[in-house]
């Protein structure tokens, strides 16, 4: 598999994963509660024998089969412990490739916090009609449905994604996706795509949108811009003994960092959010840091405390738990072709803080002490 391709595959994946987080919900109804018979089309000729594999509490969408896919209904259940999912597809109505993907690919789906493998599934080809029975854990979230077949012989992937959002402008909708790449070298075929939205307010299929997409040139250099919230340089460097209490060796804050909180795909807490700012320590002539201070201690043994400066005042806004944490250490050679500790990086985490504004802070750690600006900044990276 070629390694631009890889890496475009999963930057695209990983877009559409994210968009359909934020954008998505529900699209399911009662049986009648949202299908007029006469915009069911394929959708009307559904065997009784599919609403049968869920309980008389499922929920069910119904669409036109005029769509590339032959998409013509969607089935939710729910129990105690798992949920399942039942896909309809009118054989007539589908293009060339959806049968070969839904038959012999592999399914998963995109979830609250990342993704899962359909391990539990039946895909049952019957009465003109192709059936995908999947289970999940009932705690799951699950955004969209990915299809996805690998062809060995020709080295080529087509995927399917049918992705239930909302959220736009235009009302509720339902999206199917169909994703080529031939990752032969050389292509024998240009990557594409197409997808198609279907309107439930207007019951109906918009156009197909038919496109190739186009390849990646990363021969050159790589460049990319973004606004972040970082320490401000210009209102006072690491090293700027100005800033520090004391002046036999420098303290200052070389970064800061929000870690958002991070879960599970059952939804369960993992670890939660924290501010991490990275401070470094080290003596102002490059001499022995260690004749100074030990870092270890330093920063385990003493009491470490942040604050917000407006003006002169310092408000103390120290949360219950803080912790530190080695990041990286600098010797210098000497006279003497020697190469003692001159600086020492660690990170100190603050948990239950909350993500800082721009402003004024002031940290402390033992009797040592530093201020610090924080401010939206432009970088560039090349």
């Amino acid at each position: 598999m070629n390694k631009d391709t890889k890496r475009f595959l999963t930057a695209f994946l990983s877009v559409v994963c994210i968009f359909s987080v934020l954008t998505s919900a529900g699209c399911f109804r009662k049986d009648k509660e949202n299908s007029p018979e006469g915009s069911l089309k394929g959708a009307a000729k559904t065997p009784e024998a599919v609403k049968s594999t869920l309980s008389d509490d499922a929920t069910w969408a119904y669409y036109p089969s005029d769509n590339f896919m032959g998409l013509v209904a969607l089935g939710k259940d729910l129990d105690e412990a798992e949920q399942t999912y039942v896909l309809v597809f009118d054989k007539d109505a589908m293009d060339e490739n959806t049968g070969l993907i839904l038959t012999e690919g592999t399914v998963s789906s995109m979830c609250y916090y990342g993704s899962i493998d359909y391990e539990d599934k039946e895909i049952r080809d019957q009465d003109g009609f192709l059936y995908a029975k999947l289970k999940c854990d009932n705690r799951i979230h699950v955004v969209d449905f990915c299809f996805s077949y690998f062809d060995e012989d020709i080295n080529e992937r087509e995927i399917i994604t049918i992705d239930s959002y909302a959220g736009s402008d235009e009302g509720e909708k339902m999206e199917l996706l169909f994703v080529h790449y031939d990752y032969g070298y050389p292509k024998q075929s240009s990557d594409s795509k197409k997808s198609q939205i279907y309107d439930i307010d207007k019951g109906e299929w918009d156009e197909i949108n038919d496109e190739e997409i186009p390849e990646i040139d990363d021969t050159g250099i790589q460049y990319s811009a973004y606004y972040e919230l970082q320490v401000d340089e210009d209102y006072s460097s690491v090293a700027d003994t100005g800033y520090n209490s004391t002046e036999d060796f420098y303290m200052g804050v070389y970064r800061y960092d929000y870690l958002y909180a991070s879960y599970n795909i059952y939804q369960e807490l993992i670890s939660p959010e924290e501010v991490r700012l990275m401070v470094m320590i080290g003596t102002p002539d490059s001499s022995p840091l260690e004749d100074v201070v030990d870092p270890e201690s330093f920063f385990s043994d003493s009491d470490i405390k942040l604050y917000i400066k407006s003006g002169d005042e310092l408000t103390d806004i120290t949360p219950d738990n803080v912790w530190c944490e080695f990041e990286s250490d600098v010797k210098t050679r000497d006279d003497n072709d020697e190469f003692p500790l001159t600086d020492c990086t660690y990170n100190v985490h603050f948990q239950g803080l909350g993500e800082l504004e721009e402003g004024y802070y002031k940290i402390e750690i033992g009797d040592r002490s530093y201020e610090f600006k924080l401010r939206v900044q432009y970088f560039e990276v090349w």
